[in-house]
């Protein structure tokens, strides 16, 4: 689904644009476990910029311990994005981090769509040659990573990239039709519900129940 050659590596990236610290989480150390993955990735000037990526099998307490340093390190003008389980572990895990937190950019998000297709738009930004890499020692893991996705082993890097670009560009996954939309158009959705809902709910009038207009005067009944 991705080639090596097309993430292009380069000394450093620009400044300015928004970005965003997106973390795939695993909590393990087992040798043959999941990875816990955090890129920090830029959007600038329409161009996807990966800084670094914090990566590791760890104990959920180092995870957790990774995740806040890393946020550290960042600052606060950069945003942290959580994947959200599904169900009942996925609410308790928003309080636990937002504790952890405290005063930081902090945003979950729900992945309910298989892996491929959360990474097909992210893989159409690298075919076209918008995606670039911060040159450090974390390249080789992260390309050979992308090269054998889907079929590899791992796949925390790809999954915590496609979180991150969809982040950037404004998806939401999961809307009520399915797939993916944007999140103004979601919020519009959600708007259009509620006030469908609203006047449902709302009761009939009964038809001698009829008030008089503002100005006084007969109503006509049809």
């Amino acid at each position: 689904m991705f080639k090596r050659k097309w993430f292009e590596i380069v000394d450093d990236a620009p400044r300015g644009g928004r970005w965003l610290r997106r973390w795939d989480l695993a909590a393990s150390i087992e040798k043959d476990s999941a990875f816990t993955a955090g890129p920090l990735v830029g959007l600038v000037d329409g161009k996807i910029f990966v800084r670094d990526v914090r990566r590791g099998q760890w104990s959920a307490h180092e995870r957790d311990q990774q995740i806040v340093q890393a946020a550290k390190e960042d600052g606060r003008r950069v945003e942290i994005w959580l994947p959200q389980d599904p169900g009942q572990a996925g609410k308790s895990q928003r309080p636990h981090y937002a504790q952890l937190l405290h005063g930081y950019d902090l945003h979950f998000d729900r992945e309910t769509a298989k892996k491929e297709l959360r990474a097909e738009p992210y893989a159409s930004q690298a075919e076209a040659g918008n995606v670039y890499l911060v040159r450090g020692d974390w390249n080789r893991a992260f390309l050979d990573e992308h090269e054998a996705f889907p079929a590899g082993r791992v796949k925390d890097q790809v999954d915590a990239m496609s979180g991150a670009y969809l982040a950037l560009i404004g998806f939401i996954e999961d809307p009520p039709a399915g797939g993916f939309l944007f999140q103004h158009d979601a919020e519009r959705s959600r708007a259009r519900r509620v006030e469908t809902t609203a006047t449902a709910q709302r009761p009939e009038k009964d038809e001698d129940d009829g008030e008089p207009p503002p100005s006084g005067g007969i109503v006509f009944r049809r």
